[in-house]
Order: structure tokens, then sequence, then C-alpha cells
């Protein structure tokens, strides 16, 4: 089974600062699934009175990943298999132990 993980405050390890924000910065990665996904995150957002600003097909998860740390991006969608694989190098992690890692880490 997969998960789509929202990749967002993770790094931060709190929501505070989405609160705080004028501006949302949502992006995606440059496949289909990630600009739907992404559109859908910014959508939701946008019903709970966010203002939104979509950055889609950023690029694969490598640019992805690196512009959330940058904060270039506020939020992105990513599959919890990708993560672990590519960005933790953890293939087969369920999803409490890359959430420990991501906030450890990140």
């Amino acid at each position: 089974m997969k998960y789509i993980f929202i990749i967002s405050l993770l790094l931060t390890g709190t929501t505070s600062f989405l609160f705080a924000q004028s501006t949302l910065k949502i992006g995606s990665k440059h496949f289909n699934e990630g600009y739907i996904l992404g559109e859908m995150i910014a959508l939701l957002l946008e019903d709970g009175g966010f203002t939104i600003e979509r950055k889609f097909g950023l690029g694969g998860t490598a640019v992805s990943f690196e512009a959330l740390k940058a904060k270039g991006i506020d939020i992105y969608p990513e599959y919890s298999g990708t993560i672990s694989a590519e960005i933790l190098k953890m293939p087969k992690a369920n999803l409490d132990s890359i959430h420990r890692v991501l906030t450890e880490k990140y």
C-alpha cells in the first residue's frame, strides 16, 4: 500500500509557523500526479482561508526536498516509499520510523 506524505512541518517540528505566514508556497514534483496532488493541497488550504503561491513542476524528489529545506516552498506531496528510499536511505521503512527520522534529522 502506498502512503502519501504531505511534507512540510516535519522540518520545523511545529505547525504554528504556517498560521503566521501570509502566503504558503505549495510545491510539486514534475509529473502529472504531483501537479494534481499539489493542486488538491492548494485548494484545500485556500478553502481554509490561506493565500497560496503555487510552485509546481520543481523537479524530482531531491530537488523538491531541497526546495523545502531551503524554504523555497512550505509544503509538497511525497510518497512514503520515495522519501524513505531516496532521502532517508531506509527502504521498507514504516510510517512511524519515517516520521521519527525526519523529525530528528530535519
